[in-house]
């Protein structure tokens, strides 16, 4: 199958995952081929991107009538740390992507909870109560720059963990982006539960 392959509306309900940092070896061809994109916002970009070259490139984009959406950073971040300097830098960027994130004017922009199994599972009330506070100034951010925040399954075992944090802070900001990989991989679970508790709020 080649792009020509893929139906128009195809290319409109499905985005495709384009790393900020490789857009400029792929952007042109995506935009020929007529394909919606997630954005990724990865550490890369935003330490060796200014916000002029995010600016320009949004308005390419929105020139184009690019449908968008945005997926945050979240290699080594954990709004939930149990150390603190670790909570502090992973809000600090997530806060510097939403800002970014405005120039893309996306229909989402993606977030990681940071919930790792190996350190958090033992202590999931601890990390809860410290994931919401950490999460708190990345919610209002969006809340305040009118942007729709979508809290995406990794490492969860279920969904408890995540409509904890989504129901704790009851925002039209903040929502669920489901990921039937991840579900299947590191959950072991299938898709039903994921659906039914997300129900709504997808």
């Amino acid at each position: 199958m080649t792009l020509a392959d893929i139906s128009q509306e195809t290319k409109r309900r499905v985005h495709l995952a384009l790393p900020f940092v490789m857009f400029g070896d792929y952007l042109a061809e995506a935009l020929a081929a007529g394909l919606s994109l997630e954005v990724g916002l990865d550490h890369q970009a935003l330490d060796l991107f200014t916000m002029a070259d995010f600016k320009a490139a949004a308005a390419k984009l929105k020139k184009a009538g690019v449908k968008l959406t945005v997926h945050a950073p979240f290699c080594d971040l954990s709004p939930g740390a149990f150390d603190s300097l670790v909570q502090k830098a992973s809000v600090t960027r997530l806060k510097q992507a939403l800002e970014v994130a405005c120039f893309f004017e996306p229909q989402v922009v993606v977030i990681h909870s940071g919930y790792h199994p190996g350190y958090h599972r033992e202590r999931q009330a601890k990390w809860l109560e410290l994931a919401r506070s950490g999460l708190e100034e990345v919610v209002r951010l969006a809340d305040a720059r009118g942007l729709r925040l979508a809290l995406e399954n990794v490492f969860e075992p279920d969904p408890a963990l995540l409509t904890a944090i989504v129901e704790y802070f009851a925002s039209p900001a903040l929502g669920y982006c489901f990921d039937a990989g991840h579900a299947y991989a590191f959950a072991r679970s299938s898709w039903q539960p994921w659906l039914e508790a997300f129900r709504g709020r997808l």
